[in-house]
């Protein structure tokens, strides 16, 4: 392995290719630096073709001027060979592409270049087809959980709304009447409507800044002085790209990779993008709506058209979006735990105070208890009392009976 790595590194430091690369932008010669080393580990360990740099250039000379034609193109098939390496490598096609450009600028540099057939020149890469990533909702909690009050607003509003960078970026307060309510702050008691015309397609859009949306708002919001104008979500310097704060759709996607990066695996967080979130929506919307046949309001709710299907063309009412809102906000709402709590609070209290009357009804039974018992007692001796009088009478009235029975004395 040492002796593979110092072959390499010999030739990468011959002359001829020292000069080469630097003939070269800073950031091309940091890309040849990669990419030629890719081409001389193929020659040199799958061709077992041990020449170096500098007997590449005479090898090709001899053979430009050489009058046997296959002779002249011995390079062009061994570049096609490598060619032809990456290719069932499954490489890229852009990939092989580069790596076949680098090669193809050493020999040109060195005034002897490499001439392909237009069938040659064909790149037969394995086609790959991208799956688009839609992040489920327990990652979007991850990292809802990680992120600052601003990273908080922009992931909900996004994840809630499936309203697209371009389309956040422009959201203003003094355009989102009733935004706040009488008390000052955001107004969260129930989703904000919200209807526009998508900056990417021009399809109309008709849906919703969620209840948890609006929370987070409220605190990013707060934090700001409740301004009653601006743009709704502002970065700081590091985060936004003008004096007044506005992101832009690269500083957003950067604010979710980043969180993406600090709570998901290498694997998900290398295919998290900040548009990602508008498929994590969609997802749900699907879910929650097609099933019911009622695809129109996922268009509406995405700003997107179905072709040549009439419905699209018709309007729906907002109390017909917020009711297929609410099933698709079942599956995607991120505070529903708090609010669990909050109502556990509730009800802990309202218990609680209930515990305290059914303590002092406790006291006061025991209270009258105690009362009862006395007058139990009382009762007790005023019976045997009573019995005791009746006694008395008893014995009273047997001795007037036998006074009376006895016979009168003789006079």
């Amino acid at each position: 392995m040492e002796e593979r790595e110092d072959l390499i590194r010999e030739s990468m430091s011959s002359p001829e290719v020292k000069e080469w690369i630097a003939s070269y932008a800073q950031k091309t010669q940091s890309n040849y630096r990669i990419e030629f080393p890719h081409f001389l580990v193929w020659l040199y360990f799958e061709e077992e073709n041990m020449i170096s740099p500098k007997e590449m250039i005479r090898e090709r000379t001899r053979q430009w001027l050489s009058d046997n034609p296959q002779e002249r193109g011995s390079w062009e098939r061994i570049v096609n060979r490598y060619k032809q390496y990456l290719e069932e490598k499954g490489f890229k096609e852009n990939t092989i592409m580069s790596y076949r450009r680098v090669v193809m600028s050493f020999f040109s540099y060195n005034r002897v270049p490499l001439k392909f057939r237009r069938k040659e020149s064909k790149i037969r890469s394995k086609k790959t087809v991208k799956i688009k990533f839609a992040p489920t909702n327990s990652m979007m909690r991850a990292m809802y959980s990680h992120a600052d009050s601003l990273g908080r607003a922009l992931l909900l509003v996004a994840y809630h709304s499936s309203l697209s960078g371009v389309d956040i970026k422009d959201l203003r307060i003094e355009n989102l009447p009733d935004l706040y309510g009488e008390d000052g702050r955001v107004d969260a008691s129930r989703h904000y409507y919200l209807t526009k015309s998508r900056s990417k397609s021009g399809e109309w859009q008709q849906t919703f800044l969620s209840t948890d949306a609006l929370q987070s708002l409220d605190i990013h919001l707060r934090e700001r002085g409740y301004p009653r104008e601006g743009y709704l979500l502002v970065g700081k310097r590091s985060e936004s790209e003008y004096s007044s704060g506005q992101l832009m759709p690269r500083s957003m996607n950067q604010i979710v990779k980043n969180l993406a990066r600090s709570c998901l695996s290498d694997a998900d967080s290398k295919r998290f993008k900040f548009k990602s979130i508008r498929d994590a929506f969609h997802d749900a919307a699907n879910r929650a709506l097609s099933v019911r046949g009622e695809n129109r309001m996922v268009n509406r709710l995405m700003g997107q058209s179905s072709g040549n299907n009439a419905g699209d063309k018709y309007a729906i009412s907002e109390e017909t979006m917020r009711e297929a809102y609410e099933a698709i906000f079942a599956l995607i709402t991120i505070n529903d735990r708090r609010r669990e709590h909050e109502e556990y609070e509730s009800l802990n209290t309202r218990l609680l105070n209930q515990e305290e009357l059914i303590k002092a009804l406790t006291d006061r039974n025991r209270g009258q208890e105690k009362d009862i018992k006395a007058l139990q007692s009382q009762n007790a001796r005023m019976t045997v009392s009573h019995e005791i009088v009746q006694e008395e009478i008893r014995k009273m009235r047997e001795l007037i009976r036998l006074r009376d029975e006895e016979p009168p004395e003789p006079s």
